[in-house]
């Protein structure tokens, strides 16, 4: 199972949607538990980060840099958390979202660290 392929193939949501009454500030790219995350460009691997910050079953993701960008990918559990990538490598797998929010579509949320349209990267 892999999760990669031209944004309008997967994308539960863009950019501009709205979720709560505010942009969400980054795309969804609909994805099976267990599929693979691969890498949109080459760069680097940062660092981890925890978004939610208490340790539940999808508090894990990576920010990646390259050519003057940098993104976040929330919800996979990454292979490593620093060092240099190449676009399409394998850079991880998606985490269960179900274990958090029950009956909600699996999914790799992307968004640029400066919170501008993260579509172009995909």
């Amino acid at each position: 199972m892999e999760c990669k392929g031209l944004i309008s193939q997967f994308a539960k949501s863009d950019f501009s949607s709205m979720r709560g009454g505010k942009k969400r500030g980054g795309v969804d790219v609909v994805c099976e538990d267990g599929s693979v995350a691969h890498a949109p460009f080459t760069g680097k691997i940062d660092k981890q980060a925890r978004p939610y910050r208490d340790g539940n079953a999808i508090d894990n993701r990576v920010q990646l840099s390259g050519s003057g960008f940098c993104i976040k990918m929330f919800y996979i559990k990454p292979i490593d958390y620093s060092g240099p990538i190449e676009k399409g490598e394998k850079i991880g797998i998606l985490l269960s979202m179900q274990r958090v929010y029950q009956g909600i579509t699996s999914h790799v949320h992307i968004q640029n660290y400066d919170l501008t349209d993260s579509t172009p990267n995909l």
